[in-house]
């Protein structure tokens, strides 16, 4: 999708892995502040002085709030299927959807894993949807020696989600009575059959990101770039296709 995106907007793209994700390093402390820091400084290290982020879920999360702490550092960003709320408050059975997927991952015994196939059959026993599991076993490594780990540190993602659920910005509860926070401009990209952007959360939202947009992209879940493919593609580009729209 990376690749598709860069071509139709011939902007640069660069695909980065949160902390505890992928190759990135594996490290105890996770919170919002802590990874919109490690964003800036992937930034740095390109010596990209200001870039459009897109991050879907937590990775959406994340970039809302790097463009809270560092607006002059993003140029807009796109945001799939998340808003700027306390989950755990406002949506909890959505939240705990993805602490269920985190968990059945934690419960495959990978020892006994042969092959792929062999932990697609485990976690079909707990994750009924074929798209979330072919997304969750993306993170399944076999090493030199044949043995089977998951790249993404589980035990510490499973241990942040509670922190992670909330949007606790530099220290501080956001709430809809706090007017003194604005950004660049935000697009928040919603899945029609999802339960994580729901209208009742736009308020807040647009109070703290008052050039924000919301599309719905129907016959869509929360993975909805899985769903919809086509159509996420072309909502997405037309956002990205220019600088500063």
């Amino acid at each position: 999708m990376a690749a598709k995106i860069a071509e139709t907007t011939q902007r640069p793209t660069h695909v980065v892995d949160l902390r505890n994700h992928g190759k990135s390093p594996h490290v105890a402390a996770m919170d919002l502040n802590l990874m919109a820091e490690d964003l800036i400084r992937v930034m740095d290290s390109m010596d990209i002085k200001q870039a459009a982020v897109m991050g879907h879920s937590l990775g959406g999360k994340i970039a809302l709030a790097a463009s809270l702490l560092y607006p002059e550092r993003l140029e807009q960003v796109v945001a799939l299927d998340i808003a700027p709320v306390n989950y755990d408050a406002k949506a909890p059975e959505s939240w705990r959807t993805i602490v269920h997927i985190v968990e059945s991952m934690r419960s495959i015994d990978l020892s006994r894993i042969s092959r792929r196939s062999d932990a697609e059959k485990m976690l079909k026993e707990k994750i009924k949807s074929p798209g979330i599991r072919r997304y969750a076993l993306q993170n399944l490594s076999r090493s030199s020696d044949g043995k089977w780990s998951w790249r993404c540190n589980l035990d510490h993602i499973s241990n942040a989600l509670g922190q992670l659920s909330t949007f606790n910005v530099n220290g501080k509860e956001i709430d809809e009575d706090d007017d003194s926070l604005t950004a660049c401009p935000v697009h928040i990209i919603r899945g029609e059959t999802s339960s994580y952007v729901q209208d009742s959360f736009l308020t807040t939202t647009r109070k703290h990101f008052p050039h924000s947009e919301i599309t719905t992209i129907a016959d869509a879940g929360h993975w909805l770039h899985v769903d919809q493919p086509e159509k996420f593609l072309e909502v997405v580009t037309s956002y990205l296709a220019s600088p500063n729209t």
